[in-house]
Order: C-alpha cells, then sequence, then structure tokens
C-alpha cells in the first residue's frame, strides 16, 4: 500500500495482517481525492475506523492541517503510529470503538471539516453513527465520507445532502454533506 500523491506521494505504508482489515485500495482513494481535489487543503480531518491510517495520511500528504486517527484495533492503532513515525507528520491517535470516540468528540465540542468512516462491511450501528456525526463532530459546512459494500441499505436522514454516490467493485462511497451548511459550504474544488 502507497500514499498516492502530494507532499509524501509513492511513500509505502505498514498494513495489519488479518481478515478484519480490509483498507481502502489505491484506487478507490485515488477516486476520494480527486473528487475532493484542492477543497481539502488546510481542513481539520477525522479517520474514522482509521485501519493503516491510509486515508488521513493521505488527506495530510494533499495539505490537510490536522488528521485525527480512530480505531479500536491495537494492531491498527500501531500501524498507524508507525506510519505516522515512518513518514515524521504528527496526527492524534486514539485507541478507542468509534461511536465512543464521536460521543467524546461532541462532549469536547471538537468539530471536523472532513470524516472519512470506512466500518466494516454489514456494520450493524450505521444509524446511531451517522446521527451521532450529524449531531456533533462534523462542522455545519464538512463532508462525511462514508465506504460500505455496494449492496448494502443505507439509513435515510434529511438532513444530509448527497453530493456524490458511487460503486466501485464492491464498495460503495458516499459523500455526504448537511444540507442546512451547504449554501456555506464553498465546493468549488469539488468537481
Amino acid at each position: 500500500m502507497r500514499i498516492i500523491s502530494g507532499r509524501y506521494g509513492g511513500r509505502r505504508l505498514q498494513s495489519v495482517k488479518g481478515d478484519w482489515l480490509r483498507p481502502t485500495s489505491d484506487r478507490n482513494r485515488e477516486f476520494i481525492f480527486s473528487y475532493l481535489g484542492n477543497w481539502i487543503a488546510d481542513t481539520c480531518v477525522l479517520d474514522l475506523f482509521a485501519g493503516t491510517g491510509a486515508l488521513g495520511i493521505e488527506a495530510m500528504s494533499r495539505g490537510a492541517g490536522a488528521v485525527t486517527f480512530v480505531d479500536q484495533m491495537t494492531a491498527a492503532v500501531r500501524v498507524i503510529e508507525r506510519n505516522l513515525r515512518d513518514l515524521d507528520i504528527e496526527g492524534q491517535v486514539y485507541h478507542r470503538e468509534a461511536l465512543s470516540f464521536l460521543k467524546f468528540a461532541a462532549k469536547k465540542g471538537m468539530q471536523y471539516d472532513l470524516i472519512f468512516c470506512d466500518p466494516p462491511y454489514r456494520y450493524q450501528e450505521t444509524e446511531l453513527l451517522m446521527s451521532m456525526v450529524m449531531a456533533g463532530p462534523l462542522a455545519p459546512t464538512g463532508l462525511f465520507v462514508f465506504e460500505t459494500g455496494s449492496r448494502e441499505k443505507l439509513p435515510r436522514f434529511e438532513e444530509w445532502d448527497i453530493h456524490k454516490d458511487k460503486s466501485m467493485g464492491d464498495t460503495r462511497i458516499i459523500f455526504f454533506g448537511m444540507k442546512n451548511g451547504r449554501q456555506n459550504c464553498d465546493l468549488s474544488g469539488i468537481v
């Protein structure tokens, strides 16, 4: 696995062995970041279910201002910390379950311009997770990038706008924004 573009483009990332990890493929990361374009510059990013940290590190490589990584698996947290150390970059790493972190972030008033969320396929708490993202950590003009299985049904929320919804093989990538924040959201970098 490698960083696709930006300051650290071409650099290799360490991975974790195990069937519980399903890293975002290079092809899917390329789609995500091509869609985001220059919008990502100086954003505050949250990488939930971070795994290897590839999405958050790619965001840093392309100019994100700060990235927070969250994963509940000890092996994943170790590999994220190693990848950050190998690249000599800083990021906050939390060894926590995603819903627990979202509750903590809302309580602390933490907000993010961009939230990546790549839970295991058939994740059972999707509706709760999405409502918690909407209720706190996602900035009103922010984007929520959700990866899921291409055949999985998602709950519908009237508060969400779908900016882009694309299936790529077995993966579906959806870019959400909050309707009440869209008029103030500068999406000029997004094609």
